[in-house]
């Protein structure tokens, strides 16, 4: 992970530069895919906790994420843990990786290349309809509040 602190540092440093040249595209981009995989842990654990203390039989499901190749292979796997290891930590259940079928295909995002335009975004639907769909099939109304 050492390495991996040190090439996200490069990256923050890099996207701060694009941030004072006006590039607030780019530099969003950057700031998204440097995200330290222990901050990450971190920072979902805290709106898992939150969630849990505020509802307490809320049944929360996790949109899992895969961070971009071009950060090396020890941080795109470290990275790609992190949400079935909190998922299962969480009694969670798991959308695999919400981007599924979108994320790479130019004609299913937007011209940042990151995100989904309307085609893609109907896949990213049915990504979470096909395991948000069973969930609230199994849910009893009687047991809602408001």
């Amino acid at each position: 992970m050492r390495i991996n602190r040190i090439n996200v540092n490069n990256w923050t440093r890099y996207a701060a530069f694009e941030l004072e040249q006006k590039e607030f595209r780019r530099a969003r981009s950057i700031f998204e895919r440097a995200l330290d995989v222990d901050s990450l842990r971190a920072n979902m654990q805290g709106v898992l906790d939150s969630v849990h203390a505020h509802h307490p039989r809320a049944q929360v499901v996790i949109a899992g994420m895969m961070a971009p190749p071009n950060l090396g292979p020890a941080y795109t796997t470290a990275f790609a843990r992190v949400y079935p290891e909190l998922a299962r930590a969480n009694h969670a259940t798991l959308i695999p990786f919400l981007l599924r079928g979108v994320a790479g295909v130019d004609s299913l995002n937007q011209s940042d290349g990151i995100h989904p335009n309307a085609r893609g975004e109907r896949i990213v639907a049915a990504n979470v309809w096909r395991v948000l769909g069973p969930l609230l099939g199994k849910l009893d109304p009687s047991t809602w509040q408001d």
